[in-house]
């Protein structure tokens, strides 16, 4: 899946000394670059304007697989027009698994006549509060209870403007540390990283000694 910069046409940004200026891959180019992946270090975004496609049906295509399969896998999805994808790591620490195996999850167009259900299988608020509090106290558990559940959703049918949004719990930990015992308060930290695709499996086997070391 592109990133969603690949969307945007243009956005007027406020800069640190009150100024409002216009961005885009003509105009204030740099900026638009620097704010894109800027975290509002840059400035506050004020409008954006988007680029919009129709709404599509898809089908989920799920299974489980090693990592040093992953980039050929998404080549091929994407031959096989696909139109998104990710994959879900193990966090299991003690297995050999451990960031070398994970649930992979793509979606490609369905036919117009395909019905979307209006119920089917979904993580309720209960669930996720489970799994959150699985990724902590038993790492193993969360992630086949996470990879048993996606396998059960292959083939399921999807809006595209709709299939990835989900439940989600706010200030969850605060119930994770209450579950857990622990005296200190403590926040989840997300971190984004881009690694050139043909590095990507080397890349995640050097973080994975690192974080078996520390």
């Amino acid at each position: 899946m592109k990133p969603i910069s690949d969307d945007v046409e243009s956005f007027t940004l406020v800069d640190a000394r009150g100024v409002l200026k216009t961005c885009s891959r003509t105009m204030n180019h740099e900026l638009f670059q620097l704010t894109i992946g800027g975290y509002g270090l840059v400035g506050v975004i004020t409008t954006v304007q988007l680029r919009l496609s129709p709404r599509k049906k898809l089908e989920r295509v799920v299974e489980v697989i090693d990592i040093k399969d992953l980039q050929a896998r998404f080549t091929e999805r994407i031959g096989q027009g696909f139109l998104y994808g990710d994959f879900q790591y193990s966090i299991d620490s003690g297995s050999t698994t451990f960031m070398r195996k994970g649930v992979f999850s793509c979606y490609r167009p369905a036919s117009d006549d395909a019905v979307v259900p209006e119920v089917q299988k979904e993580l309720s608020e209960t669930n996720w509060r489970d799994l959150y509090y699985l990724a902590h106290a038993d790492k193993k558990k969360a992630f086949e209870r996470y990879a048993s559940y996606y396998l059960t959703t292959n083939g399921q049918l999807y809006w595209s403007d709709v299939h990835q949004l989900s439940v989600y719990v706010d200030d969850y930990h605060k119930e994770v540390s209450a579950r857990l015992g622990e005296k200190e308060p403590a926040s989840e930290m997300i971190t984004e990283i881009d690694v050139p695709r043909e590095k990507h499996a080397a890349f995640m086997e050097d973080v994975r000694a690192y974080f078996l070391a520390n």
